[in-house]
């Protein structure tokens, strides 16, 4: 079943994470009933014949989660709530794959963003878009 509906799943974490960024842009916070829901029902449609790749693939979402309790915060949880339930519908590889190329990004802008002295060590950036781009980058090219 999973096979006839992924496409359609991919299409629409891509919608949901175009606005989340645009949320996050904002208002540094996303809500993450929507992303919970989607993760929700890609992990039913995936089904027990796909359920390791499921579990795994919330891993990295997870470690996030884990992070940011540890850190107080610095770090959203609702990033770590966003990345897994994506990773649920990705599976393992490209759960991966997304959150190390959004760190990737975080990190070339951010150092671009200091070497021009645009930000600063405090800075806070929102997570959301970086990810999306990332999201857009492993799933579609």
């Amino acid at each position: 079943m999973w096979e006839h509906t992924e496409w359609l799943f991919r299409l629409i974490a891509a919608a949901i994470l175009a606005v989340l960024s645009l949320w996050d842009l904002k208002k540094r916070k996303i809500p993450v009933l929507v992303p919970l829901f989607l993760g929700i029902g890609a992990a039913l449609l995936r089904g027990p014949a796909l359920a390791a790749g499921t579990l795994t693939g919330a891993i990295p979402g997870s470690l996030l989660m884990l992070v940011s309790f540890l850190f107080q915060g610095q770090i959203g949880m609702g990033d770590g709530i966003m990345a897994a339930c994506i990773g649920m519908m990705l599976g393992g590889r490209e759960s991966l794959e997304t959150i190390l190329m959004a760190f990737g990004f975080i990190f070339i802008f951010s150092c671009a963003g200091l070497m021009f002295r645009k930000l600063s060590r405090k800075t806070c950036l929102p997570f959301v878009p970086f990810y999306f781009a990332a999201y857009i980058g492993v799933v579609y090219l």
